[in-house]
């Protein structure tokens, strides 16, 4: 879960939710009202109550997948590409993905693991070869790896990523990892004990995709191309920059205000964190290939038992715990937050949000179930809590979308504290920066 770029959100922690669940608690029950309990590969809502609730919160596109039986069994696409008059979306059309590029890259890590390449709990700097991690709280005898790094759990920084205009020089990923021009981030720093608490980090993030380009020889979007998405069918799946070819394709991002993202989006060189574009369709066959993996092993790209760790929350020494006596709790694993509601509704999810985009994902193992959603706008998470709450509702998925009163009136002051937090901690570092490079007394000032 997690904001990718644009603004950091509460739902960076899988053990906070969005504001936008006060919205979507008030309004799921209108959703749903007057439906049945049909087939998980049906909608539960009409395309005009969809279209009713875009126009109300300002989302001019959303695009659906349904997962039943391991099978994508519908899938949809309502509104327009660009507000107000632009092209119809179909679901072929490509939207950011935001935080879900985690899982995918969770899921090519593990590849390599199984290859052998890498161990999972071996200090990282191992298979460093042309960056270094800087020294922060981690030890010899308790370092930085890659289970760490991909749970959340390393103690590295977290920071938002802001993305770059489309005609803006972008930084290589040494640049992103070190916070050198031309990249708009901090450097990655260890700034917690590794191991002991779950702090969500985008960079944490790029130190995996700095020791898979290290440990392979080979960019990391050709690795995850030829790991995942072509493996898996995934056609429509690229990664930023968008290629020129693809750009037809693309929907246009929007702010708060309605109005459009200049240049019609952002492009995010964090491609371990943030910068892929693709579809609901082809995520969901994503999402099948984890599910088939972890019930039987059958699937493409990882073992069952490599599903099984990815889906398994990560343990940790600090305050909060995840133990296997809090089976309703929800933890994170190797690229995804996982939960146990009982029965068979154990599930595994990540959100996400960036400048001009918002997508969710879940997954229900062994139900063989999920469903994909993503939009065009940063209102597009209060729809997408509203769809994700009816269909829970219909299909008797994860009962912690649905809140009381009292519980999302705590959320929505949380989630106004940590985004007022993280704006304040990114001013500041903005801040010591400038008088960083501020000239000495008497010193000339640089031109320009």
């Amino acid at each position: 879960m997690g904001s990718a770029g644009g603004r950091p959100s509460a739902a960076c922690n899988p053990r906070s939710r969005s504001v936008a669940r006060a919205v979507a608690c008030a309004v799921a029950l209108g959703l749903a009202a007057g439906c049945g309990a049909p087939a998980v590969g049906e909608f539960p809502w009409s395309d005009q109550r969809v279209g009713e609730r875009m126009d109300a919160l300002g989302v001019p596109a959303v695009s659906v997948a349904v997962i039943d039986d391991l099978q994508v069994t519908w899938s949809r696409a309502y509104g327009t590409a660009e507000a107000p008059n632009g092209p119809a979306v179909g679901t072929d059309t490509l939207f950011q993905t935001a935080s879900l590029g985690k899982p995918v890259t969770a899921m090519t890590v593990l590849h390599q693991v199984g290859l052998g390449a890498v161990d999972l709990d071996a200090d990282v700097v191992r298979y460093l070869h042309t960056w270094t991690l800087p020294d922060g709280a981690q030890s010899m005898a308790n370092p930085v790896t890659l289970r760490r790094l991909l749970s959340h759990t390393a103690g590295t920084t977290q920071h938002g990523l802001l993305g770059y205009p489309r005609d803006a020089p972008l930084p290589t990923l040494d640049q992103i990892l070190d916070g050198a021009a031309p990249a708009n981030s901090p450097p990655v720093e260890v700034v917690a004990a590794p191991g002991t608490e779950f702090r969500y980090s985008n960079l944490g993030f790029e130190v995996a995709e700095k020791v898979l380009e290290d440990t392979t020889g080979q960019p990391f979007t050709e690795l995850v191309t030829a790991t995942v998405f072509q493996p898996l069918g995934m056609a429509s799946s690229h990664h930023d920059p968008l290629p020129p070819d693809r750009w037809a394709l693309a929907a246009s991002g929007h702010k708060t205000d309605g109005s459009t993202v200049p240049g019609g989006w952002h492009t995010f060189p964090e491609h371990a964190a943030a910068g892929f574009w693709t579809t609901p369709t082809d995520l969901a066959r994503f999402s099948i290939d984890v599910m088939v993996s972890w019930r039987d092993g059958s699937g493409v790209v990882i073992s069952q038992e490599l599903a099984r760790q990815m889906l398994t929350p990560v343990d940790t020494t600090g305050p909060e715990p995840v133990t296997d006596g809090s089976a309703t709790r929800t933890g994170y694993g190797l690229g995804f937050a996982v939960g146990d509601d009982g029965g068979d509704r154990f599930y595994a999810m990540h959100d996400g949000g960036q400048t001009g985009f918002h997508t969710k994902i879940v997954l229900y193992p062994q139900r063989g179930q999920g469903m994909v959603v993503m939009t065009n706008s940063d209102t597009g998470d209060a729809l997408i809590d509203e769809l994700m709450a009816s269909a829970s509702r219909a299909f008797g998925w994860y009962t912690g979308l649905i809140l009381t009163t009292a519980e999302t009136a705590a959320l929505a002051l949380v989630s106004v504290a940590l985004a007022v937090g993280a704006a304040v901690g990114w001013w500041q570092w903005r801040r010591r920066r400038r008088l960083a490079h501020r000239p000495a007394s008497g010193e000339a000032t640089p031109a320009g």
